[in-house]
């Protein structure tokens, strides 16, 4: 089974803004688009009902969330080879937080909110 992944997608114009970046570099690569978004949590096996209900709950005790980007970076990694840093709100932080907890899921990793532009294997001069 292929885990699932949640995400945060901006609103419009701006997620038609970011498609297009995508879509562009996407292209020049000659890779697969994908949808601008910001992954909150990953690695999710399996939803049940309960866990869609706290998922639900979650999400409708969030509070706005106001998401700046701060630099565009590179780095070695597949789904992070081009993309935009988000500035790590206390918003941000404490949804991304408490869906993980909603899913049952142990933060092992850390947490960088990025939106990926580019993923790819790429050289660094291309990057």
């Amino acid at each position: 089974m292929i885990p699932y992944t949640l995400w945060l997608v901006p609103q419009e114009p701006v997620r038609t803004e970011y498609q297009t970046i995508i879509d562009e570099y996407c292209k020049k690569f000659s890779i697969h688009t994908f949808e601008p978004h910001i992954t909150l949590t990953g690695g999710i096996e399996s939803v049940d009902e309960q866990t869609i209900q706290s998922i639900q709950q979650v999400i409708e005790n969030a509070h706005p969330i106001d998401v700046s980007i701060s630099e565009v970076s590179i780095s070695t990694t597949y789904f992070q080879c081009v993309f935009a840093r988000v500035t790590p709100t206390p918003e941000l932080l404490d949804l991304q937080i408490n869906l993980r907890s909603a899913c049952n899921i142990v933060a092992e990793d850390f947490f960088m909110p990025h939106l990926s532009l580019v993923y790819a294997t790429i050289s660094s001069e291309e990057k």
